[in-house]
């Protein structure tokens, strides 16, 4: 069921979220600046492995696309990976100003922070939102001082603008990764939610694959390409199919992330 409310739904969900969080053996900081508090996930794996692979997930850069942050405030949705020798670093709602609004306000609202939109701005030089300022600095301490070097990056959204189907934007992996990863989601995803190619309004630079891929888009100040150029890790952004339910929409990012771990730690 949607939930209609005076303020971003996920603001009524993040502290009982984060709560469960530290309940299952998780660590839960909030990053200080600016009179922000972006919150931070630290899910070490649950099983006991030599050198355990670290995945990074985001949500909630624009906050009318909640699906997400709903996923990443679930953490018996994610028991099943950790136990598979994952460690994962959440961050769960960048976007702090968007939480005041509800999901069906202006987009000016749910998508930018003092002017700035929330996925621009990462990695170049020039004025930015102060939540990508934060988490950049954030996200450079914490690869510069792993052990090793996390083996992928997701970001999860939806496409308001081409609300029937989802697809994914992929950076850095090879040929071989993205026919194997196609062959994973279409057996964990419904036909009817992926995107065809002749209805993809997509117009840049990456090559579409199977309608529902676009491999190596480029993008400069956005979060994927930032990651995937600036580290080396592999980026996948997540656009789930607006139009569907909460429900729809949170297992259509599940299954992907599933497929996606799979294929790149393989």
């Amino acid at each position: 069921m949607e939930l209609h409310c005076e303020k971003n739904e996920i603001s009524y969900i993040l502290e009982s979220g984060l709560h469960e969080w530290k309940r299952d053996s998780s660590h839960t900081v909030f990053l200080e600046e600016e009179g922000l508090k972006i919150p931070r996930i630290w899910a070490p794996t649950l099983r006991k492995v030599g050198s355990p692979l670290t995945i990074i997930l985001a949500a909630g850069l624009h906050l009318e696309e909640t699906s997400g942050s709903h996923l990443l405030l679930s953490p018996s949705l994610f028991r099943e990976t950790r136990g598979k020798g994952f460690n994962l670093l959440i961050y769960p709602v960048i976007n702090q100003s968007g939480l005041k609004y509800p999901r069906e306000a202006d987009e000016k609202l749910l998508r930018y922070s003092r002017g700035y939109n929330l996925n621009t701005g990462w990695g170049l030089s020039c004025p930015k939102a102060p939540e990508v300022a934060i988490v950049e600095k954030d996200l450079k301490t914490f690869v510069s001082s792993a052990r090793k070097k996390p083996i992928l990056f997701i970001s999860l959204h939806e496409d308001s603008e081409y609300p029937p189907r989802g697809y994914i934007f992929t950076n850095g992996l090879s040929a071989e990764k993205i026919r194997a990863l196609s062959q994973r989601i279409e057996q964990k995803i419904a036909k009817s939610m992926l995107a065809k190619a002749s209805e993809l309004p997509y117009k840049g630079t990456g090559s579409v694959q199977k309608g529902y891929i676009i491999a190596e888009d480029q993008d400069p100040g956005s979060m994927e390409n930032w990651i995937n150029d600036s580290f080396g890790i592999p980026a996948i952004l997540i656009e789930a199919p607006y139009g569907a339910s909460l429900q729809d929409r949170i297992s259509f990012h599940q299954n992907l992330i599933n497929a996606a771990i799979k294929i790149i730690s393989s």
